[in-house]
Parts: C-alpha cells; sequence; structure tokens
C-alpha cells in the first residue's frame, strides 16, 4: 500500500501545478516566504540532547518538529518519499545556519558533514537516504564535503515507538565507521533527534575511527 502511495503522489507531481503546502503559492513545495517565518529552536533542547549523551560534542537543532511545516515535510520526506522534501529540509537547515552560531564555530575551520546512514534494506525501500540528501543542500551552500565514512551494519527498529531506554539499546553498536579514519571534525547531519541516541552511537563510531570532534546539526527536536 505505501508503493502504491509513492506511485501515486508521483504521478500526481507529474500533471498537477506546485504550490506552497503551507500558503498556496504557485510553483515551491514551501515558497520562500514560509521558509523565513520557520521559529529557529532555541539552546535549550539541544543542550538537553548533550546531558544524556558523551560521545556527542555539540548539538545544534533548527526548529520544533511541532512546527506543522515541519512535521508534514518529514513526513513526506519519510514516507511518502519526497526527494522534494528533503530539499526544503535542507533550505531550512542553511537558513539556520546563516543566523545562529554555527555559522560562525565553522567559519575558517575545515569539516565533513557526515549524514546518518539507512541500512541498505531500509535504503532499497524508501529510495534515498533523506539525512544525505539534506547534507547536499548544506554542502552546496557552504562548499564543505560530505564523508561517506559511516555505516549501519543493523536493521534497527524504527525508534518512534521506543521509549528512552530502549531507543538507547535499539541503535547500541549500530553504526560503523567503513575504515580506520574517520574526518577529524565531523558534523552529523539527521533529520529528527528525540533523545540523542542515534547520533551518540554515530560519534562513538566516529571517534573510535580517529575523530577528534563530532558535532551535529539536526533538522528538528522531536
Amino acid at each position: 500500500m505505501k508503493y502504491l502511495k509513492k506511485i501515486g503522489n508521483f504521478l500526481m507531481s507529474l500533471v498537477a501545478p506546485q504550490v506552497c503546502m503551507q500558503c498556496g503559492a504557485d510553483d515551491e513545495l514551501v515558497c520562500c516566504d514560509c521558509i523565513e517565518k520557520i521559529t529557529i529552536d532555541s539552546l535549550s533542547s539541544a543542550q538537553k540532547i548533550l546531558a544524556v549523551n558523551e560521545y556527542i560534542d555539540q548539538v545544534w537543532i533548527a526548529c520544533d518538529y511541532d512546527a506543522k511545516i515541519v512535521h508534514d515535510l518529514v513526513f513526506s520526506a519519510k514516507f511518502y518519499g519526497s526527494r522534494n522534501a528533503c530539499r526544503v529540509l535542507g533550505e531550512i537547515m542553511f537558513r539556520f545556519w546563516q543566523v545562529s552560531d554555527i555559522h560562525t564555530f565553522y567559519q575558517g575551520n575545515q569539516f565533513s558533514f557526515v549524514p546518518i546512514p539507512l541500512h541498505r534494506v531500509r535504503r532499497y525501500q524508501r529510495g534515498f537516504n533523506q539525512s544525505e540528501l539534506i547534507a547536499k543542500v548544506l554542502s552546496e551552500q557552504v562548499n564543505m564535503p560530505i564523508s561517506d565514512c559511516l555505516q549501519r551494519v543493523r536493521n534497527t527498529k524504527q525508534q518512534v515507538k521506543l521509549d528512552a531506554h530502549n531507543r538507547k539499546v535499539n541503535v547500541s553498536k549500530c553504526f560503523m565507521a567503513k575504515s580506520n579514519t574517520a574526518p577529524k571534525n565531523c558534523l552529523i547531519i539527521d533529520d529528527v533527534v528525540t533523545t540523542g541516541a542515534t547520533i551518540n552511537d554515530a560519534a562513538r563510531a566516529l571517534k573510535q575511527a580517529g575523530a577528534e570532534c563530532v558535532n551535529a546539526l539536526i533538522v528538528a527536536k522531536h
């Protein structure tokens, strides 16, 4: 049934005009004016993530998942196969980059974007990795490379239905570096964070492979 919905949405996109999902303006999934109106998140939620995860050095969160437009974009990317939604999420991340302290933090520093990988089974089912597409938008805008140094070695359960303890157990040691040499300065990219268990295990794998600093930039906090 999910595949039929994806095919139906794709066919509709070929014949129906693209309109902003927020205000109805023509030609964009989300228009520039509506992107500008999205409220960026405060530092408090990021600090809560850091407090319970030992491998991550710093976390930035662009916006609140409870904002309807953000929720709809993430949902469209994950469950309806919308690559265009990933592009818009990348543009939201770049807007955050421009107006937050992450811009000054990385100014003049060499680093690599590291998108959270999907297991090969889930990537095949979805057709793409949404975190990778978001990272590509940022990479093009800030002129920094994407590193394909991380792999997901276990096809874990979806985190959304698990409590904090089981989230951590579910993703424990599910990531592994593809070689013994990870970039020294890594910025993990992902779409949604709740407890931070996923990005923390990714940071563990990167540091075990030689990374010295591992930070994370997330679209939204659930």
